[in-house]
């Protein structure tokens, strides 16, 4: 994802990010992601809808 051209911030999302967070903290955002996807995915297959898993919860 281009950002813009200005310097100060960096070309892109990735450059932003590798200069404000360790790889570690990288990874863990990325793995966060990815389960919150998954279960996105795997209550939208199940028909739940967000209230009907707050309720089940």
């Amino acid at each position: 994802m281009i950002m813009n051209n200005n310097s100060a911030i960096g070309d892109d999302w990735d450059d932003v990010r590798k200069e404000l967070f360790t790889p570690e903290e990288i990874a863990e955002s990325d793995l966060r992601a990815a389960v919150i996807s998954a279960l996105v995915k795997a209550r939208e297959e199940q028909g739940i809808s967000q209230m009907q898993l707050q309720e089940m919860s």
